[in-house]
């Protein structure tokens, strides 16, 4: 993923001054973008990265311990049933072609 594209789509700003996609929005998508690197979670460095995919697991009832695996798994589950904002995952998917 390239992380300038999708601070670009993550920063655009409507005419009044207000994000395109809010906090809970971008919030929702990241653990989605950042399971599709195929990292694991010990992998990551960042702070901010971290405390999100921390959180994530939480809202799925999972040790962030357990595993890549399980945590694909019930991603997976979560999304089905969840889906991100639909205009913000088109404009991902198109930002990576």
């Amino acid at each position: 993923m390239n992380a300038a594209k999708l601070a670009e789509i993550f920063e655009r700003q409507l005419p009044n001054g207000m994000f395109v996609y809010d906090d809970a929005q971008v919030r929702e998508v990241l653990p989605a973008l950042f399971l599709l690197t195929g990292d694991s979670l010990e992998s990551i460095t960042d702070s901010a990265l971290k405390e999100l995919m921390r959180d994530f697991c939480k809202k799925l009832d999972l040790d962030p311990e357990t595993g890549q695996d399980e945590l694909t798994r019930r991603a997976a589950v979560y999304y089905k049933e969840n889906p991100p904002d639909a205009t913000l995952l088109r404009e991902l998917q198109q930002s990576q072609e």
